[in-house]
């Protein structure tokens, strides 16, 4: 039986701020799936010995097998850095936001990779937690918080109009948590 006086304990949200550079980052670091990175850690080593393989089989070959080989280590390849953007996202990830004058600044990294973004927070309207897509992987939290933001493709986050595009950045953060972060932004808005 159950202590009538015990509750759940609140979740945190998983993001934080940091000061850094005269500004306030709200900063979300990318959620580890320590099977996923267990699993894709040991399936890469497979597939980079069978790619090894297939390369040096494909050097010696001469017609019709060397051609089919060549077209499966394009398809290996392009299996081979998915599986390390993933791993990168995973282990070295974050995406962060920030206000900076009159820009919104948007930035996403991860070993080797990076992207940032300056939005005129003037034409910045209407912040809201964008949910994720219901459907086959919509609710799948490896699809949610696993890939890099240039490949969550399918994942909710921060939503805003800008302009007359809806975009979406922090990408993996639930409704909640989208929408405490929307707050602070509109609260920096521009007045009119």
């Amino acid at each position: 039986m159950q202590d009538e006086n015990h509750f759940e304990s609140l979740p945190s949200a998983r993001f934080f701020k940091e000061q850094r550079g005269g500004m306030t980052w709200i900063v979300v670091r990318a959620h580890r799936q320590w099977f996923a990175i267990v699993f894709l850690s040991v399936w890469l080593v497979g597939w980079t010995l069978g790619g090894l393989a297939a390369i040096s089989s494909a050097l010696g070959e001469d017609g019709g097998a060397g051609a089919f080989l060549f077209v499966w280590l394009i398809f290996w390849a392009v299996g081979w850095v998915l599986v390390v953007m993933i791993l990168a996202w995973q282990l070295g990830g974050k995406a962060e936001i920030a206000i900076d004058g009159p820009a919104l600044l948007s930035r996403w990294s991860m070993p080797l990779l990076s992207q940032q973004k300056r939005y005129e927070l003037a034409h910045v309207r209407n912040p809201r937690g964008f949910p994720a897509p219901s459907g086959a992987f919509g609710n799948n939290p490896f699809v949610l918080h696993s890939l890099p933001p240039i490949l969550a493709v399918m994942s909710g986050g921060l939503g805003f109009d800008y302009g007359g595009r809806s975009l979406i950045v922090l990408h993996g953060l639930d409704d909640t948590e989208s929408n405490i972060v929307a707050g602070w932004i509109s609260e920096h808005l521009p007045e009119g």
